[in-house]
């Protein structure tokens, strides 16, 4: 498992407070503040941050922001995995941002071709040693 550090910026310029719903490798329904209230994660009308650290799996992974603001009232949505813009764009009810991101181990350093001669070299000594002859 992995600590990974999700993170929605939303801002809007219009006045009614609304549902704010995220969810993590999971659907987001349409109507979620009814059909799925452990989704919520605010309720506000004005923009705001929300910062949330997760345990995950090496893997494929997604997240969905959605709200409640109905067809004209767009929200202006940015999300965030460990501080990298993942996903951006406006959000209402029909149109959640979703963000698709990958979690795995650490690239291995790139191999120094000039150790190739001595890495060669050790294999073989090991090699020799091991079947007791000596290379020459």
């Amino acid at each position: 498992m992995v600590s990974v550090e999700i993170k929605i910026v939303t801002t809007t310029t219009e006045p009614y407070l609304r549902y704010h719903g995220k969810a993590v490798d999971q659907s987001l329904d349409t109507d979620f503040w009814s059909t799925q209230p452990d989704k919520i994660i605010t309720t506000t009308g004005a923009g705001f941050t929300h910062t949330q650290t997760v345990e995950i799996a090496e893997e494929s992974h997604y997240v969905i922001y959605g709200n409640s603001a109905s067809a004209g009232y767009m929200w202006h949505a940015q999300i965030f995995i460990n501080g990298t813009l993942i996903a951006e764009g406006d959000v209402d009810r029909g149109h959640p941002l979703r963000a698709d991101f990958t979690v795995g181990a650490p690239p291995s350093p790139p191999l120094d071709e000039s150790l190739l001669p001595a890495i060669a070299s050790a294999i073989t000594g090991a090699l020799a040693v091991m079947w007791g002859f000596s290379p020459g």
